[in-house]
This record gives C-alpha cells, structure tokens and sequence, in this order.
C-alpha cells in the first residue's frame, strides 16, 4: 500500500504564502509568528501530510524524501511537557496518537540536542555565573547527539545534514502548534503590527501570484515590463481597501484605538508592510523591475485613481466609465467598487480588451473579485485579530 503523505487539493496549506505567515526569519532561524495560525490550518497541520508538508517546505525537500526521513525515527523528544500536556490535551484522540508515534520516546534512542549553525553560545549559557559548568554540558550533549545522529545516518541511510534539517524543521513545527494553543489562551494584544502587515502582504502575494498564474493559463503572459505594474496595482488596491476602508471603520466599530491615535497606527502599519514586502518578496520582480514599481509619477498617479478615482489622461476615464457600465455592482458595495479600479488596471496593463473575448473578460472579473472578497471575508475581517 503506498506511502499517503500528500495534502488533499483543498488543504489549507496549499494556500500561497501559508508557510511563510506561519514562520518568519529572525537571525538566520525559522520562529513562528504566533498570533497568525488559522484554526483549519492547524487542523492540517495535526496530520501526517500536514507533517510531511511541513518539512518538506522548511528543509527544500521534495515531499517524498520529507515523508521518508520524518518516518526514519526522528525527532524523539523534542518537546518539553509543557508542550507535551497542552498539546495533546487540546487535540483529539486520534491528533494526540499521530504526534505521540512521530514524537516518540524509545528505549535506547539518545535525546539528541538541536545543532547550533554558529559556535556561539546560546542565551541559556549566561545563566550560569562562571558559565564553565554550562559550557561543558553543553558541549558534551553536543557530542552526544551528533554521535546519535551519525549512527541514526547509518542506521536509516539517510544523510545527516538531511537528519539535522528535519530535526529543525520538527522542532519549529512543534513551536508553532504550541504557540497556536498559547495565543488561543491567552488574550489578544492590540498592537501586533508587524505580525498583521506580515499577513497584510501574504494577502498581497497570493493575489498578484494567481493573477500571473492566470495570465499564463489564458497565453498572455507577463513581460519583465508588466511584472512590476502588476505587482504594484494589487499592493497599491489593498493598501486603499485596507489602510482608507477596512481599517479605519474597524476602528471605529471597536474603539480599540483611540481617534487621535489611529493615524499614527495606521502609518505604523503600513511602514511595516512596506519593510515586510521590500525584505520577504524582492524575489517576486527582477531587481531592475523594482525601479519601475516604485515610478514616482505612476505610483502617485495609482494612489489617486484608487482613492479619488481620479485619472491624468481623461481617455483613460472615459475608458473606466465605460467599463464601469459593463459591471454590475452594487451602489452599497465600496470594496466590490474598488476592485473595479484593480480589475481595470489589470486589463490595462495586459492589454486584455485587444486580446480577450467578452466572455473570457467576464471570467478574468468573477476571478478578480472572487479573491478580493475571499480575502476580505476570510482574512481581512477575520482573521487580522486587531484592533
């Protein structure tokens, strides 16, 4: 019977951008973020592809090797019982048998330390005042876990830079389910802003990368010209339906921040989202396609289109008035109305009305708005936990 370790086509998990809102960089080491975990994720993540799924994208293995070195015996235990308890305290029985076989204690094996990168020390050494005794454990119980990786190499066959990376990988896993169950306990802080503009800018993300998958589907493509526009049209349309709509009446609604106050969150918030982008996705453009992305002249000229629905050349709004008559979109509807500008744009930038049929445009509209008002309902204004 072969070996089930694929997620279903309906995972969360597949979901651009899920794994990198679950984790972030921080000094070289994956941590997680620990407000930002969705309860179907989590549901996912307690099965063996979620597992799998897991390693897979933190070692850059493909999912079949992944399967095989979390199923050679590893990590053994790589939790404390703190996380033991609340873990399997809050998951079904099934959930609490899954992680008690991958996370087993077995007779003989050797409770392997996790491998520093660096020949620094770490945090925990400077609690000693001489440090020596600390220092000497440490770098015994070094030794004694890359024997019992070695040995576990040769016993599984596997290499040990691949037993080392699982181990990581394992043990972030468990951080970030850990966290999950800690920020559900605990209450919610009210100024997370570099967690939410993390979120922010995977919304941003997953957006532009189906429209660009789409592109392709439907053989137009993207020149290296119209990735950058591209990219900036969904930045600058979420940026206005956020910072200019959702936000400021999510404020108002709750009072969470004062009236005085919530400028100086929202700039907050939207310098890092900027620092977030620039830092996580330069990847998404070539470097020269971030010059054109960032056009003085054209980005100021997308910021009044989408807050004032103004346009410099007036053909170019005679084009959107018309275009505006084709779409039938209710007079109540101000996020539905703003994702006409983007859905606009974007047949502007790809030239679609010179290359698409009527009805092929219609599909590009229900696609364009499905996923605005999918990320609102879903993300937005559900799962951005503040304010």
């Amino acid at each position: 019977m072969p070996l089930d370790y694929h997620l279903s086509p309906d995972s969360p998990l597949n979901q651009p951008g899920v794994f990198e809102r679950l984790t972030h960089r921080a000094g070289g080491h994956l941590k997680p973020i620990h407000s930002l975990m969705q309860a179907d994720e989590c549901l996912a993540l307690l099965s063996f592809p979620g597992i799998v799924w897991f390693v897979s994208k933190h070692t850059g293995q493909e999912p079949t090797h992944a399967a095989v070195a979390v199923l050679s015996g590893m990590p053994w235990p790589l939790w404390n019982d703190g996380e033991r308890q609340r873990l399997l305290r809050n998951v079904s029985e099934t959930q609490a048998h899954l992680l008690e076989k991958v996370f087993r204690l077995r007779k003989g094996d050797l409770s392997i330390v996790l491998p520093f990168d660096k020949p620094s020390l770490p945090y925990w050494m400077h609690e000693s005042p001489s440090g020596v005794p600390v220092l000497q454990d440490f770098v015994q119980r070094k030794n004694q876990a890359d024997r019992g990786i070695a040995e576990l190499a040769r016993r599984t066959r596997q290499e040990e830079n691949l037993i080392r990376q699982t181990i990581l990988a394992l043990r972030t896993y468990i951080e970030c389910l850990d966290s999950g169950w800690l920020h559900r306990a605990s209450p919610l802080p009210k100024y997370r802003v570099p967690e939410l503009a993390a979120l922010w800018c995977g919304i941003v993300v997953r957006h532009y990368t189906t429209l660009a998958d789409y592109a392709e589907f439907s053989h137009l493509g993207l020149t290296p010209e119209q990735v950058p526009r591209l990219l900036r049209q969904v930045y600058v349309f979420y940026d206005c339906l956020w910072c200019e709509h959702l936000l400021p009446d999510r404020i108002r609604d709750t009072g969470a921040i004062t009236e005085r106050r919530s400028p100086e969150y929202i700039h907050a918030f939207r310098s890092a989202a900027t620092d977030f982008f620039q830092h996580e996705h330069m990847s998404l453009i070539p470097t020269e396609g971030w010059h054109t992305f960032y056009q003085h002249d054209e980005t100021q000229e997308d910021g009044d289109f989408y807050r004032r629905g103004k346009l410099e050349n007036p053909c170019h709004g005679n084009d959107f008035a018309e275009f505006l008559s084709h779409l039938d979109i209710p007079g109540d509807r101000k996020p539905l109305a703003l994702t006409a500008k983007l859905h606009f744009r974007t047949c502007q930038i790809l030239d679609e009305s010179h290359k698409l049929s009527q009805k092929e445009m219609g599909r590009w509209w229900k696609l364009q708005s499905n996923l605005a008002e999918k990320h609102i309902d879903e993300v937005l204004t559900k799962v951005i936990p503040v304010p």
